[in-house]
């Protein structure tokens, strides 16, 4: 038990820096929807954390799934607990975002957005809008479109033993990806970005074989996978496969943290880390609506964002982590609510069931 505990610290510190650099690196395009594109460094290999993301949750699908594996109710059970942990927030800020647009500019969905756009954006379908982007309303939400699709063919392999599953999936997802699709939301769903998911599969393989690597060795891989990140960037840029200039670093960081035999999640000064890991879901989501808040709150009255780029940077951050806490609050609350029903109707059918028979 210890041995799980620690090293899900470790995951839930590595979800910290994901979001994190995520959060920074959109702070210039924050800055940029208000006139000030040269205020602050823009630092675009912030946007690393997705990839991170992505094997984190290869690695912990596998991971949680170990009691599943080889049960018949296993894709039931697996599909019910990711939609309770991903639906509800995702739902809450969509709707918030098509509700408010509406009722504030004037009875109208927001821009390049039709209410196709807005079911397909709840259902996690990718669309092409009228625009060509398919980009769902809350456009960060694109990568839950990819984690959805993942989470369809895992949970259809549950049924099987560890192993096979992670190979069936692999061997599905890699054939997914050589398929000529041109249009969305097949061409979407068939990038090379979903191999990112498979990649964390294997570390969670070989962390349930017991495979570790020390603490000088984990810090050294996970230092050089960040440097081959940021350095690779530019050629991302260029439109060099993602999967591979960023997956195969993510690989690496996330394979060095979640083999590491020390634990991470011990020392007290860790400790915020820990919980803004915990936190991380809600912070991915709401801090691209921070900015819009504070420009509708009139923010670049109150902090000339030309002059002080940087002080109006660290609000929008202060505010975006505030806000993830009080959501993931809300949102852990809520869950807990519907475990508990869901727990109390199933008791109630047991003492009906027992009555009648």
């Amino acid at each position: 038990m210890k041995d799980k505990v620690q090293h899900l610290a470790s995951i839930q510190i590595l979800r910290a820096v994901a979001a994190s650099i995520v959060l920074l690196a959109h702070q210039w395009a924050a800055l940029a929807q208000v006139g000030a594109p040269d205020a602050i460094y823009n630092w675009a290999s912030g946007a690393f954390g997705v990839d991170l993301f992505f094997v984190i949750s290869g690695f912990i699908m596998v991971y949680t799934s170990e009691p599943l594996f080889g049960r018949r109710d296993a894709p039931r059970i697996f599909i019910g607990r990711r939609l309770l942990r991903i639906v509800p927030l995702y739902w809450f800020l969509t709707l918030a975002i098509v509700i408010g647009w509406y009722f504030y500019f004037g009875y109208q969905l927001p821009w390049h957005t039709s209410w196709k756009d807005v079911i397909a954006s709840l259902l996690f379908i990718p669309l092409a809008r009228v625009n060509g982007e398919t980009a769902p309303v809350l456009g960060i939400g694109w990568t839950l479109n990819y984690e959805m699709f993942f989470y369809f063919f895992f949970a259809l392999a549950t049924p099987l033993r560890r192993v096979p599953a992670v190979i069936a999936v692999s061997a599905v997802l890699l054939a997914f990806t050589a398929l000529p699709f041109t249009k969305p939301p097949m061409s979407f769903w068939g990038s090379s970005l979903v191999w990112e998911f498979i990649f964390g599969m294997w570390i969670g393989l070989a962390y349930r074989a017991r495979w570790r690597v020390g603490p000088v060795v984990a810090y050294i891989a996970a230092a050089i996978g960040f440097a081959a990140a940021a350095y690779t960037h530019s050629f991302i840029v260029a439109d060099y496969p993602r999967a591979l200039l960023w997956g195969i670093p993510a690989f690496v960081v996330v394979a060095a943290v979640a083999l590491c035999r020390i634990d991470l999640g011990k020392p007290r000064v860790l400790a915020p880390l820990v919980a803004l890991g915990d936190a991380s879901y809600a912070l991915y989501l709401v801090h691209p609506l921070v900015p819009v808040a504070m420009r509708l709150g009139q923010g670049p009255a109150v902090i000339d964002p030309v002059q002080h780029g940087y002080v109006y940077a660290t609000v929008s951050v202060i505010f975006s982590i505030f806000a993830a806490f009080v959501l993931n609050a809300v949102d852990q609350r809520f869950r807990l609510l519907v475990l508990a029903r869901k727990r109390r109707t199933v008791s109630s059918a047991a003492v009906i069931f027992d009555r009648g028979h």
